[in-house]
């Protein structure tokens, strides 16, 4: 029980030590003279219980700020690895928007090429997945780069419904300020 407290709070093994360490050699600090003294060893300058609480509260100290600046170390490397993911998650980002942008390009591009284009064929002539493509189409539309017409389908006569894309103004304006339309020679 005491090793899985030590655990949730003192992060490393290294930390989790010292705090171990700690709480042996402080009472081993203060019980030093008594522990010599069975040995048969006498020292005067630690027969005082002064002294020896002394002791055992410089260890205490020491090793509480071995432990302090262990942990401070440790939430340093910590911190410098979220800001490097961080900056991985940044550079994902930009890439996944310049391949949404480079997607909605080819959409335009091919509403532009085929008019009056279904959902479905267009994710067919980009190889793009149908869900891919309508994700597309629907902020297209939201931009006002393209329009939708939903074309209603009769039962009777055996026509299915159907939405057909074009493009609109902002789209061919978008197209030309990035030069995706070749101008002709006239």
């Amino acid at each position: 029980m005491i090793k899985d407290v030590l655990k949730e709070i003192l992060p490393t093994t290294w930390s989790r030590l010292l705090v171990v360490m700690t709480i042996l050699l402080v009472p081993f600090a203060i019980f030093l003279h008594e522990w010599l003294k069975k040995l048969g060893l006498q020292f005067e300058t630690i027969a005082k219980p002064e002294i020896r609480l002394l002791l055992g509260l410089s260890v205490l100290c020491v090793f509480q700020f071995s432990i302090l600046i262990h942990l401070l170390v440790y939430i340093t490397s910590l911190n410098k690895k979220i800001a490097g993911g961080s900056g991985r998650s940044k550079e994902t980002a930009v890439n996944i928007k310049k391949k949404l942008e480079k997607d909605r390009e080819r959409i335009l591009l091919a509403i532009l090429k085929y008019p009056k284009v279904e959902d479905v064929e267009i994710a067919g002539i980009l190889s793009i997945g149908t869900n891919i493509a309508a994700f597309h189409l629907e902020e297209l539309r939201r931009s006002k780069f393209v329009k939708v017409a939903r074309i209603m389908g009769s039962e009777w006569e055996g026509i299915q419904s159907r939405t057909e894309w074009s493009i609109d103004h902002l789209g061919r304006k978008y197209l030309v300020h990035h030069k995706l339309i070749k101008q002709k020679n006239t």
